[in-house]
Parts: structure tokens; sequence; C-alpha cells
């Protein structure tokens, strides 16, 4: 690989095919058909592959080949309480630390973001959403903070996906809002903004939960 970026956009692109390509429940794909598909050797699609697999978005299963990793109930739990902690702690920096350039990115996912809800694009809402969040964190300007949380980010994008992907239920939005929460940091009241953002994540568990729930 020639830098770690490189290998970060490749790592990006294989889950994501993989993804397409095993759509739905019992489909699989092998490592000649990946090999293939990205024109890289055996021994760098394995090492792409083992990371996704400690990470917990892929799995193997024998005889059979490499599929998306199905989340349970506690997996789901944890990456959201996970996020809770974390993103409370970069919502309260990011409020003290807010640039108005910083608000008006903030202000135009939102914009995006909506327009995604009247499309009925369910794939766009979520990339926005993450957008939005990972904003936040990027603000914070703690380092530690944005390498904890972008592993958490990129399974909860996946499970959340997963299970959008045969949902026709309509967009019901959360009680704490993104708008509540760019109104918090404009105003610079890092105690609410953490609380929002708790309680928006908190939201977002429930709601991916009873998903869970209806799907198994």
């Amino acid at each position: 690989m020639a830098s770690a970026e490189i290998k970060k956009q490749l790592i990006t692109k294989v889950w994501e095919w993989i993804f397409q390509k095993t759509n739905s429940k019992d489909q699989f794909t092998s490592e000649n058909e990946l090999c293939q598909e990205f024109s890289i050797s055996r021994t760098q699609l394995r090492d792409i592959l083992k990371e996704l697999e400690v990470c917990g978005i892929i799995e193997r299963r024998q005889r059979k080949g490499i599929t998306i990793k199905q989340p349970n109930l506690k997996e789901v739990s944890e990456i959201y309480d996970a996020r809770e902690a974390v993103e409370g702690m970069a919502a309260r920096l990011a409020a003290i630390n807010a640039c108005p350039e910083d608000i008006k990115e903030l202000e135009d996912f939102i914009e995006a973001h909506n327009a995604a809800v009247i499309q009925k694009n369910t794939n766009l809402q979520i990339e926005l959403d993450i957008a939005f969040h990972s904003k936040i964190i990027e603000m914070s300007g703690n380092q530690i903070i944005v390498r904890i949380i972008e592993q958490l980010m990129l399974m909860d994008k996946i499970f959340r996906m997963a299970g959008e992907r045969d949902s026709n239920s309509p967009h019901c939005p959360l009680p704490e809002t993104h708008e509540d929460i760019i109104k918090a940091i404009r105003e610079r009241d890092s105690d609410l903004c953490e609380k929002l953002v708790k309680g928006h994540i908190r939201g977002a568990k429930q709601r991916i939960i009873n998903k869970v729930l209806q799907t198994n």
C-alpha cells in the first residue's frame, strides 16, 4: 500500500462491496472474487479482511465464504452506549470550540438531510446523519475522541444500512433534533449540547433496537 490513507480507502471500498454483494441473508462472496474485483494480491486482501473481522464488520463461514456480520442486540446496545459517552464529551468540547464556519457546515448537513427525508433516500439520510455527528466530533479538537469514535460509527453505519435495507417504515424525528444541537452549539451552551447529543443517541439506539427486534 502506498500510504495508510490509500489502505483506509481500499478497506472502505471492500466492505461496501461485500455489503452490496451479500445484501440478503445467506449470500456470500469469496477471497478469489474479491481479489479479482479489486486487483489485489491474496496477501493484501487477507490483511484487509483481518481488520474488518477484528472490528466485527464481516464474518467467515466454513465452506460458504465471507459476508457482512449481522448484529445482535448486545452489540447494537454496546455501540450506542459507547457512542453516548464519547460523543457527549465531544459535543461539550464542540460547543466551546465552534467557529461560524463549523456551524454553517452543520447547517448544510441538516438542509441536505431534510431533503433526503423528503426524497425517502434512506442511505443518504444515514450518510448525512453520520457526517453531522462526525463534524461535531472533529470540532471537539480531541484526536483521541476522533480515533475512538471512528470505528464505532463505521459499525453503526453498517448495522443501520442493514436494518434499513428492507424497511418501509416512515421517518420518525428524534425528540432531540439536530437543529436543537446546533442552537446549543451556537449559544456556547456546553452543558445543554452534551445533554442533547446524549439524548439523541439514546433515542437512535432504541429505534435501531426496535428494528432489530422486528427483523429477527
